[in-house]
């Protein structure tokens, strides 16, 4: 059974966008045991206690002075303090002591079927127009099946700005979704409150 600290390693290069093919010549590990660690992760596997944990504070201090990189802190505890510790033993010691903390995987999922929602969402900007950064409203509408996107940019974005941009967003999807979550626009509602919000350009009776 592989050990975790390699298991670490494997993720940790995978993070720095290595590939499986490099991973493996790097860590001397077949590409399909790379491809089942990627899956699944979390499994739990044995480990010894390492030689090298009494160097846990010095190696705490390198990883917050080189920013979260722990092929940095792998140099300089070899350049400048004559320390050498293999790869997958940092990143273990790493692990260990909560000094990298592992990313927080998603609760859980939504799923949608075509048609069934869709999302508008406005927010500032800084671009840069002919060298100037100015601001700038980006409006956006996505649908939540396919992820297909439409956004365009406003100097403003008012109820006016609004109508036109739902209007044009409608036609480049073909059509809207039995659902709109609105995020972040209040400008779409045209009045009432809470449960008796009504958006801009309808009436009611």
């Amino acid at each position: 059974m592989i050990r975790q600290s390699k298991k670490d390693a494997i993720l940790e290069l995978k993070n720095t966008g290595m590939s499986l093919r490099k991973i493996a010549r790097t860590l001397k590990v077949s590409r399909n045991t790379i491809t089942k660690i990627l899956k699944d992760p979390d499994e739990a596997a044995p480990h010894r206690e390492s030689r090298h944990e009494e160097h846990v504070p010095l190696i705490r201090d390198l990883f917050k002075e080189c920013k979260g990189n722990a092929v940095r802190v792998a140099e300089e505890l070899e350049s400048r303090h004559q320390i050498t510790i293999p790869y997958q033993s940092l990143t273990w010691i790493m692990r260990k002591h909560e000094i990298r903390k592992r990313k927080k995987r998603r609760a859980g999922q939504y799923h949608f079927k075509p048609g069934q929602e869709m999302q508008h969402d406005t927010s500032p900007h800084q671009v840069t127009i002919d060298g100037k950064k100015v601001s700038a409203q980006c409006a956006s509408l996505t649908l939540a099946f396919s992820r297909k996107l439409f956004i365009q940019y406003y100097p403003r974005f008012t109820r006016f700005e609004c109508k036109v941009f739902l209007s044009k967003a409608f036609d480049f999807m073909d059509g809207v979704c039995s659902r709109c979550i609105v995020d972040n626009t209040s400008v779409i509602v045209a009045g009432g409150c809470c449960r008796s919000h009504y958006p801009t350009g309808y009436c009611p009776q």
